[in-house]
């Protein structure tokens, strides 16, 4: 129910900056005071908000949270955000910013999912949910976000599945994506939840490592800009993938380009420790070389202040990400999922070069083979005989070539190498 409007209050989607909010958990902190959010009930604590900068046409997504009691109080439009936004906002303490919420559709169950539907990593919806998905046209992918934990995975728009036996607020997840959400086990094959599905608008969403004081310039590096010669390297190889949820890593890891996951997950991928992977955050991807987590207790120990003692059957499902690649990945904060690739450029050239001296002896042998031929003048005129000849030994380069990683094929699954 909405309360009167009170003389401290204006407009309900105008708020004044008046300070700055901790970076922690999330780099992008909107704080407001109690009286807003009951005044504007339509808002909750952790809701992804909008917030922009009308003079500039400036605008970026961030964190709705009550404002913290050690940090003073706040009253009637007063709010606090984080250095990050005053920065990539272009606004001063005083500065005046709109607030407004996100597309996003509430999820009230969840439901395990259907036998038939597990291996191909789909999210089966009710109908509703599928229309309104299909109709925002700007978005190619989705977050689904817990809003106990602000735990988030993201779902390609392709994935969606709609289900008629399901009513309205009712999605199905498989226990790998429960995971990624934080979600208890069901009882009775499914969980009362408060969850949300909201587009993924990477043009508003910039995020800043804990603890810088400027808006670094960084340059991200984009998914839709590989070509042909990853493709290439995707068919000679095989490509794999897999969906972890962000924790923070060793301390130590922070100065280096390096990601750590279990044991388990490393293998998944069909990677070996100290392979470099690609880590990608809706189109933003960067890359990093896999290491490993020694035991669950090294995680708890760098990620006590956010998240919860973890078993070490739990770790299976988190990655360790510095906090200078998840800026540029754009990922808010911990918690998020990210989809990570082995980079298969990286292992050919490390395979390659392993076969350097078989495959010059193979091809000596070709080019000798060859000369036979061409002495011979067998069936073919001269240049008609050179052609042959460079033919053969370009198709006999390729399809050795394409031998030689027969092993890593093997290795990952084919079915599940397009998630």
């Amino acid at each position: 129910m909405r309360i009167k409007t009170s003389p401290e209050v204006a407009d309900c989607d105008m708020l004044t900056v008046v300070g700055v909010a901790p970076v922690r958990p999330f780099v992008n902190n909107l704080e407001v005071s109690e009286l807003w959010l009951n005044h504007n009930d339509s808002f909750k604590t952790g809701d992804i908000v909008v917030l922009s900068n009308q003079g500039l046409h400036k605008k970026r997504e961030a964190i709705l949270k009550l404002s913290s009691l050690s940090m003073g109080e706040l009253k009637g439009n007063s709010c606090r955000i984080t250095l990050g936004l005053m920065d990539q906002l272009d606004i001063r303490e005083g500065d005046v910013i709109r607030v407004e919420q996100v597309a996003k559709r509430v999820i009230s169950k969840v439901i395990i999912q259907r036998l038939a539907t597990l291996k191909d990593g789909s999210v089966s919806v009710c109908q509703d949910l599928f229309n309104w998905a299909m109709d925002q046209d700007s978005a190619n992918v989705f977050r689904i976000m817990n809003e106990a934990n602000q735990a988030v995975f993201l779902v390609d728009r392709t994935l969606f599945k709609a289900d008629d036996n399901l009513n309205i607020g009712e999605i199905r997840l498989s226990r790998y994506q429960r995971e990624l959400l934080g979600l208890c086990r069901p009882e009775n094959r499914s969980i009362d939840v408060a969850c949300q599905i909201i587009p993924l608008d990477q043009s508003s969403e910039e995020a800043l490592p804990e603890g810088v004081w400027a808006l670094p310039d960084v340059t991200r590096s984009k998914l839709s800009d590989f070509g042909i010669a990853r493709k290439l390297s995707d068919f000679i190889i095989g490509r794999a993938a897999l969906d972890l949820s962000i924790v923070r890593p060793y301390y130590f890891d922070e100065s280096y380009d390096v990601v750590r996951m279990s044991g388990a997950s490393l293998c998944l991928p069909g990677i070996e420790e100290a392979d470099r992977i690609i880590v990608s955050y809706g189109d933003n991807y960067v890359r990093a070389r896999a290491l490993t987590f020694k035991d669950s207790e090294s995680v708890n120990k760098n990620n006590s202040e956010e998240i919860p003692l973890l078993s070490s059957s739990r770790t299976d499902f988190l990655v360790g990400i510095p906090a200078h690649l998840r800026s540029q990945l754009g990922v808010p904060g911990v918690n998020y999922s990210v989809r990570l690739v082995r980079d298969t450029g990286f292992l050919f050239g490390k395979h390659f070069s392993r076969q350097i001296l078989p495959l010059a002896a193979f091809t000596s042998a070709i080019l000798a083979t060859a000369a036979f031929f061409f002495e011979l003048r067998l069936f073919l005129s001269g240049a008609g005989m050179r052609a042959f000849t460079a033919l053969l030994i370009v198709w006999l380069l390729a399809f050795i070539v394409f031998m030689l990683f027969a092993d890593l094929r093997s290795r990952v699954d084919k079915k599940r190498s397009g998630q």
